[in-house]
């Protein structure tokens, strides 16, 4: 099980992130409404649609910082035990994923109640839908992240070198026969490379006997969804990020597609620094 001050520590980051959430929720709902009354529709539908709107995806991109925070935490917390630790940390993200929805949604509420827009409460609220997806998804990433961890041999001791150099050098690798590789940041994998690389580990998984089959595929459907986001002109690098890190531990793993891995990897890097 996780440790009593690793989970403090976890719940003391998604404090912060809710009132990160709770102000931006605020800024992006005010400038929907600032929108709308430059067009003559502050007291309509449709602004109070353009506000739930704003605060659904400022809740989601939240909920997936929250989830990055808790994939963290299980990356630094050793376990013997992976069904125990998948339960703990699927029943902390749904808690932590509804304190935030309550956040977002008190801030959001404060903006919906637009001046002379009558029968607010008449106009579908949906926001409890996406908060129902979010709960899904980042469960079942969380998941798939606490299987890999429990299912990862336990590593061998690491040996500390501490080389003196006097000068610059390209790379350094100590020990016998050991060979290194460099790798540049901001280097770019076009969508295609990248999507192709995805294929390959799709069907390298689709023959790796040694993943259980419902773990198989869910990731599978992961690299799908990545694979819709490289599709578009503009990736969203939160959503990219979140997905390829939920499966990273099962992928690393993968020898029949290192190549492939790579590649997805650096066009991820590559889409973080590019895309806005």
């Amino acid at each position: 099980m996780i440790s009593n001050a690793s989970v403090e520590d976890f719940k003391d980051i998604c404090g912060a992130l809710r009132r990160r959430a709770a102000e931006t929720t605020h800024k992006v709902c005010l400038n929907e409404k600032q929108n709308a009354a430059a067009r003559g529709m502050l007291s309509s539908s449709t602004a109070v649609h353009a506000v739930d709107r704003a605060a659904a995806e400022t809740f989601f991109s939240f909920a997936g910082e929250s989830f990055e925070a808790l994939k963290a935490m299980n990356d630094a917390e050793p376990t013997d035990d992976g069904g125990a630790r998948r339960d703990q940390l699927r029943a902390l993200l749904e808690a932590q994923i509804a304190e935030l929805a309550s956040a977002v949604i008190g801030a959001r509420n404060q903006h919906r109640r637009t001046s002379g827009l009558q029968n607010q409460s008449l106009i579908e609220d949906r926001f409890h839908e996406v908060v129902e997806r979010a709960v899904a998804e980042f469960k079942g990433r969380i998941g798939l992240a606490a299987t890999a961890r429990g299912n990862r041999p336990t590593p061998s001791p690491a040996v500390i070198h501490s080389p003196t150099f006097h000068g610059s050098v390209a790379n350094y690798q100590a020990g016998d026969h050991n060979t290194a590789t460099v790798m540049q940041s901001g280097t770019q994998v076009s969508a295609a490379e990248a999507k192709a690389a995805l294929d390959l580990l799709i069907q390298a998984l689709g023959q790796a006997s040694h993943i259980a089959p419902s773990q198989r595929s869910e990731v599978i459907e992961v690299l799908e969804q990545v694979k819709v986001e490289a599709d578009k002109e503009r990736p969203n690098r939160r959503s990219v990020g979140g997905l390829v890190g939920g499966v990273r531990d099962v992928l690393e793993g993968l020898q029949a597609a290192p190549g492939a891995w790579d590649t997805v990897r650096t066009w991820c890097d590559f889409i973080a620094t590019s895309v806005t």
